[in-house]
């Protein structure tokens, strides 16, 4: 947290009301949300929304800086021939913004077709990072236990209803045989091979697994508990790279409506 953060903080997180030889600490936020808005009392305005502003600031902040950690503990490990492409068309949306820095003097003087035009190539940038972020392939290694565990549970051991049928074809034929292959080609002394596989069905091999059950600490427990680790592994590095997206999207939001075009909110696409 900032120095000036800190400061706001400070002086919005504790209120002293003096007694005869006591201080008492109020939280402006308590008050808030323990006024009785029946009553003919009011409640401090401004201090009770600047300090929102304030929590709302940080918390923003916060899932930021947890999103940027969950890419540094595990970008190299699940993608790592997508990471330097993600990072570098995130990095040209900052650069772009940085460089059409609508405060300007030059920037102030753009014709209604240059700022079309801008705006047009920023959001082409932005959608780049969508579309990035979206094809990411996640590279996840697999013991040739674990592989069995998922092979025999998707394969022999889970039922499916008619919601399930296309989605388990899809995820059968597109990943699973392939990775069947890979496990009969690997040589015998070799414990461990890598798989690939996108975040879509990353969720349905999630949704699918969640139905098989096991009974007991067995050793079968073990690899279904390092399978959903590495799936839910996958899943956090794809969040964490939504969240950072989101801020460039808010970002270029702010200087669009600074530039004064077409205001309507950049969406991801799905």
């Amino acid at each position: 947290m900032s120095e000036k953060n800190l400061k706001d903080l400070q002086e919005f997180e504790i209120k002293e009301e003096e007694t005869q030889n006591d201080t008492i600490y109020i939280d402006p936020l308590d008050e808030l949300v323990e006024h009785d808005f029946s009553s003919e009392e009011d409640i401090n305005l401004d201090e009770s929304y600047e300090m929102l502003g304030v929590l709302e600031n940080e918390s923003r902040k916060a899932k930021i800086n947890e999103a940027e950690d969950v890419i540094a503990e595990l970008s190299d490990t699940y993608i790592p021939l997508y990471k330097d492409k993600i990072i570098k068309s995130m990095e040209n949306v900052k650069n772009f913004i940085k460089k059409y820095n609508i405060e300007n003097d030059e920037m102030k003087n753009l014709s209604e077709s240059e700022k079309t035009k801008l705006f047009a190539i920023g959001s082409f940038l932005i959608k780049n990072v969508t579309k990035n972020i979206n094809e990411m392939m996640f590279n996840i290694t697999l013991t040739r236990s674990e592989y069995k565990f998922i092979d025999i549970a998707i394969s022999q051991k889970i039922s499916y209803d008619g919601n399930d049928v296309f989605n388990i074809i899809e995820l059968n034929n597109n990943y699973l045989l392939k990775w069947r292959e890979i496990n009969k080609k690997m040589p015998r002394d070799i414990d461990t091979f890598v798989v690939d596989i996108d975040i879509r069905n990353v969720v349905m091999l999630y949704h699918f697994l969640g139905k098989h059950t096991i009974k007991g600490l067995v050793a079968e427990f073990y690899d279904f508990a390092s399978v959903l680790q590495k799936i839910g592994d996958t899943n956090r590095l794809f969040n964490a790279y939504n969240i950072i997206q989101e801020r460039l999207k808010t970002d270029f939001n702010i200087w669009t409506s600074a530039l004064e075009v077409d205001d309507t909110p950049i969406e991801t696409e799905e």
